[in-house]
C-alpha cells in the first residue's frame, strides 16, 4: 500500500471472502448512493473504534455538532460532491497507532478500508433507475485493530485535478476544509483480507495485520 504520494491528501485528523449481496434501500443519483455507503461504514467504523469524531476534527467540545452520525453524514456529503465534480477517485478509512513509530516517524496502521471509485461511472448525474447492489456486507475490522486507535481519512485526487481545483475544496462550499496534512502512514505490515463494494462503480479491500484476522 503508498503510504504517502503527491494525488493523496489526508483529512480528519487534527486528528476467499464469503460475501452477501443485498440492495441500497434508496435510490438517487450514483453520487448520492456512493455516500450513502460510505457514511454507513464510516459510522460503523466509528461505533466499532470507539472513535470520537469531534475530536478528530479539532471541533471542541462546545461545537455545532455532538453527533457522530451526523458528523459522519457531513463529511460524506463533502465526499458527494468531490464525486460530482470529478475531483477524487478513492477514499481511505485509516486507523493506526496512537503514536508514531520512533524510527521511521509514521503511524503504523492496524486497519485500512480502501474505496476504489470508478469516476466515469460514479459522475453521471441522471437519476438511476435502479438502486446499486452492495456485496460484501459492511465493514468488519477485527477487534484487535481496533483496540487504542486514532482515525484518519485520505482521499485520492483525481490524475488532472490542479492544486487551484484543490484549493477550492474547503468552505464555505464544503462542510470542511479539505486540505493535506504532513502525517504520514505505514501499511506495509497489513494483509488484505475482506473485499465489498457498490455495483461496479465502488470496490472495498479491507486490510489488517495477519494477527488481527480472527
Amino acid at each position: 500500500m503508498a503510504t504517502a504520494n503527491t494525488n493523496t491528501a489526508t483529512y480528519a485528523s487534527t486528528q476467499a471472502t464469503q460475501t452477501q449481496t443485498y440492495t441500497v434501500p434508496k435510490v438517487g443519483t450514483k453520487t448520492q448512493q456512493v455516500s450513502r455507503y460510505l457514511a454507513d461504514d464510516l459510522r460503523g467504523l466509528v461505533e466499532d473504534a470507539q472513535i470520537d469524531l469531534n475530536d478528530c476534527l479539532g471541533i471542541p467540545p462546545d461545537g455545532y455538532v455532538t453527533s457522530f452520525e451526523f458528523l459522519a453524514d457531513l463529511i460524506c456529503n463533502d465526499i458527494e460532491q468531490m464525486l460530482r465534480d470529478g475531483l477524487i477517485t478513492g477514499v481511505h478509512f485509516l486507523l493506526s497507532e496512537v503514536t508514531p513509530d520512533p524510527n521511521t516517524s509514521f503511524y503504523n496502521l492496524t486497519y485500512h478500508a480502501e474505496y476504489q471509485i470508478d469516476n466515469a461511472l460514479v459522475s453521471q448525474r441522471p437519476l438511476s433507475n435502479d438502486a446499486l447492489s452492495q456485496f460484501g456486507g459492511r465493514l468488519q475490522p477485527p477487534m484487535g485493530a481496533t483496540l487504542k486507535v486514532r482515525f484518519a481519512l485520505l482521499i485520492d485526487w483525481a490524475p488532472d485535478v490542479t492544486l487551484d481545483e484543490i484549493k477550492l475544496v474547503q468552505r464555505p462550499r464544503y462542510f470542511f476544509d479539505w486540505l493535506p496534512v504532513n502525517e504520514r502512514f505505514d501499511g506495509s505490515s497489513l494483509v488484505r483480507f475482506r473485499v465489498g463494494g457498490l455495483g461496479t462503480e465502488v470496490t472495498r479491500i479491507e486490510y489488517t495485520t495477519p494477527r488481527s484476522i480472527p
